[in-house]
């Protein structure tokens, strides 16, 4: 049975708001973007990192299915020309995903626009790395 993202029509995701977060002395500065899904008003932040594991998550379990590419991580990756550069192509990246059915009905892809705690994220990605069959509801 398909997943919410599959029975709305109206699915719209928007990647923005690069922001900068520096966790202090003993941690490295690192980028989040927002990621808001309309109607459903999910809205998490997302690390480049995230969509990087998403990419290579979907690559693994839907081998049929063009995933597109990502930039690769830069010295540059903290500067805000480079951060609005790099949200446009992530917006592009997300917009490919959900014109496919069968990708919209991936857990991976849900979990990733829907789950707000980091710690429960961090878990969930986890757990789907374990796994080494398809996690979609369309798939057999």
């Amino acid at each position: 049975m398909p997943n919410e993202l599959n029975w709305e029509k109206r699915l719209k995701i928007k990647v923005s708001d690069p922001e900068i977060v520096d966790k202090g002395i003993f941690h490295r500065k690192y980028a989040v973007y927002r990621v808001f899904t309309h109607p459903f008003k999910y809205e998490v932040k997302r690390r480049y990192s995230d969509f990087d594991w998403l990419r290579g998550i979907l690559i693994r379990d839907y081998p049929t299915c063009f995933i597109p590419p990502l930039p690769e991580k830069t010295q540059r990756s903290l500067e805000i020309n480079y951060l609005k550069k790099r949200q446009e192509v992530l917006q592009e990246f997300i917009d490919s995903l959900v014109e496919s059915e069968e990708l919209r009905s991936s857990l991976h892809l849900l979990s990733f626009l829907k789950c707000t705690d980091d710690d429960q994220w961090g878990k969930i990605k986890a757990e789907l790395n374990k796994v080494t069959k398809k996690v979609s509801v369309l798939s057999a």
